[in-house]
């Protein structure tokens, strides 16, 4: 009776749920493996192709922003020396006035008079 229940039991983990599968899971694992390389490779390339199109992306936007800053550079040269124009206007003029004011002076006139128009110019601009 003792060989009859080995043998009964061996018949009954093969034929049963847990002898099934291990014997498909040893025949399966090449093919899961097949499967595990499969998907690994189609998410590598998935993630290729996203990095690629985000750099792509940054590029152009990279092209872009220094477009518009070598723009902003250009206009900004432009106005410093537009700066520098109307700086050197403004200190010959006033060096001008007070050479007039100066000459008004030693003439003797009341130059105090036209000080005060010259302001009110000023303001009323």
């Amino acid at each position: 009776m003792g060989l009859e229940l080995i043998v009964t039991a061996i018949i009954g983990l093969v034929g049963g749920g847990a002898g099934t599968a291990l014997v498909v899971g040893w025949f399966n694992r090449k093919k899961t493996t097949a499967e595990s390389e499969s998907l690994k490779a189609e998410a590598t390339r998935v993630i290729r192709d996203a990095a690629s199109d985000m750099v792509k992306d940054y590029r152009e936007d990279n092209k872009e922003l220094r477009e518009r800053l070598d723009e902003m550079e250009r206009k900004l040269a432009v106005t410093e020396q537009r700066l520098h124009i109307t700086q050197r206007q403004l200190e010959t003029a006033t060096y001008a006035f007070a050479e007039a004011v100066k000459l008004l002076k030693e003439t003797g006139a009341d130059v105090s008079r036209l000080i005060k128009y010259i302001d009110s110019q000023e303001l009323s601009e």
